[in-house]
């Protein structure tokens, strides 16, 4: 029943919710969307939600929304990790990927042109060998112009869309074989970007990543250093080679790990 808090604004006034079974008191199944005032979207019905926790929900420019998280089923249809709802809530039935993921999706990022990552604990996806990360067409099925050899060899938490490629924070240490500390920047075709080389990586887990509006890496996790340096659960990177900003320092930090919001 329980679930992780994610939240997207697919409009200035309403924000699909990733919450509890209930919200201000009308069952919804984990999953709701809530107006600018706060208010529970009645037009918004998912229905029977999904039987599990949703971990991740992305919004498309046309009102449908991405879900991703440990449910099987969305609607009381069979969904496998992911799924994607119409704008008003119900199961889009065009987007049903056979055999879906199989195991947990904890990130999802909807890139332009409308092909669609996904990041988690899975190993394979549609019956095909991806390691914790797919792209997918706007169908859901599988892209398999997106390589990534043998993936990477534990979980991602958190994608983020960068300049010509998209970066992947979670608790792995390498990607396609090479060493990849937890944080990893991918090209449009999969391949591990050297952009990131000079950075030793967080310490423990990156479970946030967001750009600035100077185009600079923020990143929050379990993490106590950053490159070597203090950097208690957040920490900026600068773009030009993924160093540690040293003049950004939170002074003491989080005291609980950062996660999505």
């Amino acid at each position: 029943m329980k679930c992780r808090r994610s939240l997207c604004c697919p409009t200035a006034g309403s924000c699909s919710e990733a919450s509890s079974s209930r919200t201000t008191g009308a069952p919804r199944s984990r999953i709701a969307r809530i107006l600018a005032d706060s208010s529970l979207d009645g037009s918004f019905a998912p229905g029977l939600g999904a039987n599990n926790a949703v971990d991740a929900v992305a919004a498309q420019g046309d009102g449908r929304v991405l879900i991703g998280g440990l449910f099987t089923s969305v609607g009381g249809e069979t969904r496998n990790y992911v799924a994607r709802l119409n704008e008003d809530g119900s199961l889009d039935a065009g987007f049903n990927p056979p055999g879906g993921a199989n195991g947990r999706v904890r990130a999802l990022l909807i890139l332009p042109g409308g092909k669609i990552m996904i990041g988690g604990d899975f190993t394979r996806f549609a019956g095909v060998d991806r390691n914790r990360i797919a792209r997918l067409n706007s169908d859901g099925s599988l892209d398999e112009s997106f390589v990534v050899g043998t993936g990477f060899n534990n979980s991602v938490y958190a994608l983020a869309a960068s300049g010509s490629g998209v970066l992947v924070g979670g608790s792995f240490l390498s990607y396609g074989g090479a060493g990849a500390q937890r944080l990893a920047f991918l090209d449009n075709s999969g391949g591990l970007s050297p952009r990131l080389d000079t950075l030793v990586g967080p310490n423990n887990t990156v479970h946030a990543l967001t750009l600035d509006p100077d185009g600079q890496v923020i990143l929050g996790g379990a993490f106590t250093t950053a490159n070597g340096l203090t950097r208690t659960r957040a920490a900026r990177l600068l773009g030009a080679d993924g160093s540690v900003d040293t003049q950004l320092d939170p002074a003491g930090g989080q005291t609980t790990p950062c996660r999505r919001s």
